[in-house]
């Protein structure tokens, strides 16, 4: 089942865990961090992990199957905003959203060094979003780290 929403934030994670009436036996993979380190919505690191600790409190039941998957970077070259997210930025609240999660027993999967090798063919022309091969890369990566969950 695919409860991801594009533009989520950290903020809509207790919502779609709710709404997806998440059971015992579920593996969950769970990817914010990208929307929230854009510097206009101003959804500051300790907000951001005030959110995730709420969820993580309420997925008891499956934080040994969860897969967090780490902000992917983007590609700043093709940004066309003049203060828009860097490297350093998504970088930071990656890991500090790792960090929550590992303490939990839940996966992290760095899709960020994943998609090393691709560099910029990684996205698509917006310089945020993935591309197919992007994509062609991650999603193995995912399936095998749900398998393992």
């Amino acid at each position: 089942m695919n409860h991801a929403v594009g533009g989520s934030f950290a903020s809509d994670l207790v919502p779609q865990a709710t709404a997806a009436a998440l059971s015992g036996s579920d593996r969950v993979a769970v990817s914010v961090g990208t929307n929230d380190a854009a510097p206009w919505k101003q959804v500051g690191l300790d907000r951001v992990l005030t959110h995730v600790d709420e969820f993580l409190a309420g997925v008891g039941s499956v934080a040994d199957r969860l897969v967090f998957v780490t902000p992917p970077g983007v590609d700043q070259s093709r940004l066309r905003g003049a203060n828009d997210r860097t490297n350093a930025d998504v970088a930071r609240y990656s890991s500090r959203l790792s960090e929550a999660f590992e303490d939990t027993g839940a996966t992290v999967l760095d899709a960020a060094a994943l998609l090393v090798p691709l560099g910029a063919a990684a996205f698509v022309d917006d310089g945020v979003h993935l591309s197919g091969d992007g994509y062609d890369v991650l999603l193995p990566a995912l399936r095998a780290a749900l398998d393992r969950a």
